[in-house]
């Protein structure tokens, strides 16, 4: 109850009723269980709105789609729980996660999706590992992403490593030297890009880094 008298309309649509309760209106009249079920919804929409507002704006690229959806399916998937035996808001949450859930499928139908999600170095592979619940999502997604990769990948650009010529003549020093791990074999970029850490920068869009001159 005190969730449904919470909301800012509640008292003076009340009111309005009350005064004119001889009229034909008395019929729409709100009962406490509407206020209820108005608020419910009014939480969950409000979720939806700060999704939208957060994505209406330039910075709106394509690695912000799957977190968008993830959020969202979230939030319906919690309103299938909290309301599953009410009966009119269990078919609410349930029909909505099951449209969503729909186009979310659809994202698979091409890797763009997953490769602006990996290649944001605010997420990379944390995002997809740590919000991914099953194996076989991550699982298909790294496939689909080193296709990609195959198909778009520099071959000119691989990264080589070469072993420092020798600056000293000290036999010891030579042999800490030779002690490094084996250098041997190539690491293409897009493996030397995943094994670095990500970069946690407030509000990050992923352009701005790709157009560094550090990164060209």
């Amino acid at each position: 109850m005190k969730l449904a008298l919470s909301h800012p309309l509640h008292n003076a649509i009340k009111a309005y009723f009350e005064q004119f309760i001889d009229d034909d209106c008395h019929l729409d009249k709100l009962s406490e269980d509407d206020w209820a079920l108005l608020r419910h919804i009014q939480v969950f929409l409000e979720s939806i709105s700060q999704t939208t507002k957060a994505l209406e704006s330039n910075s709106a690229t394509l690695d912000n789609v799957l977190p968008a959806m993830d959020f969202i399916l979230d939030k319906y998937e919690k309103g299938k729980e909290q309301f599953k035996d009410h009966p009119m808001l269990s078919k609410m949450f349930n029909s909505g996660w099951s449209k969503l859930d729909k186009y979310y499928q659809k994202t698979e139908e091409t890797a763009v999706y997953v490769a602006a999600l990996v290649l944001n170095p605010w997420y990379k592979w944390a995002y997809i590992n740590k919000n991914w619940a099953k194996k076989q999502w991550i699982t298909r997604a790294q496939k689909m992403m080193q296709e990609l990769w195959e198909v778009y990948k520099p071959r000119d650009t691989d990264i080589t490593p070469t072993q420092p010529e020798p600056k000293t003549t000290n036999e010891f020093l030579l042999f800490l030297d030779e002690q490094g791990g084996d250098m041997e074999g190539l690491e293409d970029e897009y493996a030397h890009y995943c094994a670095q850490l990500v970069i946690k920068i407030k509000h990050f869009d992923a352009r701005d880094w790709w157009l560094q001159p550090t990164q060209q």
